[in-house]
């Protein structure tokens, strides 16, 4: 079983700092010259694990894994965090900054890395390849700019659109601290360049550093990584036709496997599964209890699923569940879909793994007490004991590949016709038959995905999706739950789809057996709502930034 992973490691990025006081910036370091991380080989590669440093925190769940699920509902929010849940958010919301500022912090260290890299001397690399070093720095500032061109670019796919800001080698935010938005072409040639790069240099197996101990260290950027997502790229601009052979790649290639047991794919102590494809390890702590005691293990799970334990955290920090998720599910909770009770505790259920019994009905704001399992496998303390898991975020795996794959054939070729054996249809049957198969044994009849879909759709009166269509959200809601993916298909499958589904599915006050009310959402969406704001902070720092329609730039 793999289990050995190098990162996050120790910050070691002094150098590549300036006198800036920008909140990007890092402190300045006066004692130290400004070339001394490209003096030698040894110095280099601790550089290069300073890039990797600025990915670990608890933006991973606050905000990625909420841009990703937050606006479908399935996930909800409440507190001051309400207004995800209402669609009420404008150019102020702080996550959105934090998402913008931590995505450009990683693009700024690999920036001034890669900066000093393209004038180092070639003959200091002895005991490693300089392509190789450069291309996990380059797919990493990649997967920066993906995650900001998917957040914050502008509807639509004429390559026009507006994305991101595009800070290159040199670039910072204090030798240039207005310039203007990319296009959304502009912005997505880069990404898709870089990883093809990236994979040209890299290979299926994480490269064994000769100045780390760990035998395989897992953690580190492979081909596969860079594959899925250029393959992500391509499909966010619809381009499913160059997007589909990537996929099928991840699939065939014999380096992952799908996880027979859906509930074991995020267990803490699995790392690096058969399935995960980019994961992001942390370090094993005794105690990461105190608010700021292990700044580099800010894993906020046991607080972010737990906080509905009769035990009480005051709910603070909680990801609510709603209804309507275990009611996608046929048989409720009498499912026999392993997914449901693998990723949720049940309003009044206990943890299986902690003991802990989760509260009952609905908070004030109607949001139901259904708790988010996957990440939550020890006990839920508020400061003590531990607040903080060691458990790794898991980014891209086998299972949202073949949801990936089924897309893009039934983009490309249809959702019936089968390319070396598979089909749109057939992906979504792997990933049930190893939903419901294999935890309750071979006698489980699991219902054809195609049959199944084709009739609840109907039976819903939805008009705006296919039946695949449908099929493909209904699975991906039950696959991914609080993963990084769903909302984002929402946008792809486009306005129309997205605001039926929400006033079907969340329109109505749904009355649990005690007559208390769900959330109620009970609005038709606004369009702009399918992408989000330039952070207000960022609208006010640089003139040249031109704010997405529909939101407040000032």
């Amino acid at each position: 079983m793999k289990k050995l992973y190098i990162l996050p490691l120790a910050l070691f990025m002094l150098v590549l700092a300036s006198c800036s006081k920008d909140f990007l910036e890092s402190p300045q370091y006066d004692k130290v010259v400004s070339d001394y991380v490209f003096r030698n080989e040894a110095n280099v590669m601790k550089g290069l694990y300073g890039v990797y440093d600025a990915l670990p925190g608890d933006w991973l769940w606050a905000p990625m894994s909420h841009f990703a699920n937050f606006l479908a509902l399935d996930c909800q929010a409440g507190g001051w965090d309400i207004s995800w849940t209402t669609h009420e958010f404008n150019s102020d919301f702080s996550y959105l900054q934090q998402m913008w500022y931590t995505c450009y912090q990683g693009v700024d260290r690999t920036n001034r890395f890669l900066l000093g890299m393209n004038s180092v001397d070639p003959a200091i690399f002895t005991k490693v390849d300089q392509n190789v070093v450069a291309a996990e720095a380059r797919a990493l500032r990649a997967w920066y700019y993906l995650n900001l061109a998917m957040a914050f670019s502008e509807v639509g796919n004429t390559g026009s659109e507006l994305g991101p800001v595009l800070l290159m080698e040199g670039e910072t935010y204090s030798n240039m601290p207005e310039k203007a938005r990319a296009t959304k072409a502009e912005t997505y040639d880069f990404i898709i360049s870089e990883l093809q790069f990236a994979k040209s240099k890299l290979g299926w197996e994480p490269w064994s550093d000769p100045y780390l101990k760990n035998a395989k260290q897992y953690g580190r950027v492979t081909k596969g990584m860079c594959i899925a997502y250029e393959a992500l790229a391509q499909m966010t601009v619809g381009n499913y036709a160059a997007a589909a052979p990537l996929w099928r790649e991840l699939i065939d290639n014999g380096m992952y496997g799908l996880e027979p047991y859906y509930k074991n794919i995020h267990q803490i102590n699995y790392n690096f599964g058969t399935e995960s494809i980019w994961e992001v390890a942390y370090p094993a702590v005794a105690d990461a209890g105190t608010w700021d005691g292990e700044t580099n293990v800010r894993h906020w799970t046991k607080i972010k699923t737990g906080g509905q334990v009769v035990s009480g955290t005051g709910g603070w920090g909680s990801i609510y569940i709603s209804n309507e998720w275990v009611a996608a599910f046929e048989n409720g909770l009498t499912t026999a879909d392993e997914r449901l009770l693998g990723s949720i505790v049940p309003a009044g259920g206990t943890n299986p793994y902690t003991g802990e019994a989760v509260k009952s009905g609905y908070n004030q704001e109607g949001l139901s007490y259904n708790a988010l399992l996957k990440y939550w496998k020890e006990k839920c303390g508020y400061y003590k004991p531990n607040m903080y898991v060691s458990q790794p975020h898991i980014l891209m795996r086998l299972g949202e590949v073949y949801m990936y794959y089924a897309e893009c054939l039934y983009r490309t070729v249809g959702a019936d016709t089968e390319v070396s054996g598979l089909s749109a249809w057939k992906c979504l049957d792997v990933l049930r038959n190893r939903a419901y198969g294999n935890l309750h044994g071979a006698g489980v009849t699991v219902p054809e995905a195609k049959t199944y879909y084709t009739a609840l759709r109907a039976s819903k009166g939805y008009t705006k999706f296919t039946d695949f269509e449908f099929g493909l959200i209904w699975e991906r809601r039950r696959e991914s739950l609080n993963e990084y993916s769903l909302w984002y298909n929402f946008q792809r499958l486009g306005y129309d789809a997205t605001n039926e589904f929400l006033v079907k599915e969340y329109g109505q006050r749904a009355m649990s057996p005690s007559g208390a009310p769900d959330f109620f959402y009970g609005k038709t969406m606004d369009t702009y709502r399918m992408t989000f704001p330039i952070p207000l902070q960022e609208c006010q720092r640089n003139s040249l930034i031109v704010q997405n329609e529909g939101y407040a730039a000032e």
